[in-house]
């Protein structure tokens, strides 16, 4: 019976492939490294060392967070090519740093079938265990993240430690509470407004971002079924699902207590992204989704 013995290395490099998406439901293409011995744990024969053998046709299974799912025929979405995964520009480097060989010609991936959040990759004979190999796979991101984020591998009795995932680009310490905390009618900044049906109540809406935000994206906010922004006192009704201004007042580090910034004429802010009245054919009356494009860079 064989024994299973601990890899040397398998997981994920420190090196985003072409196709990389971290953000959450995307399609993924992740980089593995592979490799499962060190040239210490090999009997070498001749005066350049070589191995004696490469290994046998096996299969390599990998096992990611719950959540995640690869699809089930996934031949195609296996890539060996050492010089796609890395670029021709840096191929050179990036496999120095790592110690990454290219994958061997007779090693070819006969099939890869997904279950889940496992997949199976059927290899032929030929890759050497004391060699580094890198491969990519696609694979769809969960909408949020589980509580053990942890990856495994598994290869012809070799077997990696649980290696930490890769953070999902989403908002961390969110958080929506009312302005104020009872029902009576409250004021801020002079504009008196009161809790009810059909009344709109200022709420605030706290998050921290993973990755930065550039001047090109934009914030995207959806209240649940029936609720809906209040749009601007003097916002005309426009043809269609068009943009309608709508009252946000952004804060800089939570700071509640200042002054809202002030927003010139330039600058797009808050936007309800549908509007207008399904029984005229202006649009679908939706008004729970808001776009706020960013003016600056916020990290």
């Amino acid at each position: 019976t064989p024994i299973a013995r601990q890899a040397y290395f398998m997981g994920f490099l420190d090196f985003e492939a072409t196709g990389r998406d971290d953000r959450p439901l995307r399609r993924n293409n992740v980089a593995f490294m592979l490799r499962m011995t060190g040239q210490t744990d090999l009997d070498f024969v001749g005066v350049n060392k070589t191995p004696a053998v490469p290994m046998p046709a096996g299969y390599l299974e990998i096992g990611a967070p719950v959540g995640f799912r690869f699809d089930q025929a996934c031949l195609s979405q296996v890539d060996t090519r050492r010089v796609s995964i890395l670029g021709g520009n840096q191929e050179y480097q990036v496999s120095t740093k790592f110690g990454l060989s290219p994958w061997e010609n007779d090693a070819i991936i006969i099939d890869c079938a997904g279950n889940g959040r496992f997949a199976l990759i059927s290899i032929a004979a030929g890759l050497y265990p004391h060699r580094g190999y890198i491969f990519t796979i696609e694979v769809t991101n969960p909408e949020v993240a589980p509580p053990e984020m942890v990856w495994t591998m598994s290869y012809h009795q070799y077997f990696s430690r649980p290696f930490a995932s890769y953070a999902l680009w989403t908002y961390t310490e969110t958080a929506i509470l009312p302005l104020v905390y009872n029902a009576a009618p409250s004021c801020l900044y002079g504009d008196c407004i009161g809790a009810g049906f059909g009344v709109a109540v200022p709420v605030t809406i706290t998050f921290r971002n993973y990755m930065e935000v550039k001047t090109n994206s934009e914030l995207q906010i959806t209240a649940p079924l029936d609720f809906g922004f209040q749009p601007m006192p003097d916002a005309a009704l426009m043809d269609g699902d068009k943009q309608t201004n709508c009252i946000l007042r952004e804060y800089m580090d939570g700071k509640l207590s200042s002054k809202p910034w002030d927003f010139t004429e330039n600058n797009i802010n808050c936007l309800i992204a549908f509007r207008g009245n399904p029984l005229d054919g202006s649009g679908t009356g939706d008004q729970r989704k808001i776009r706020d494009p960013p003016r600056y860079v916020f990290n």
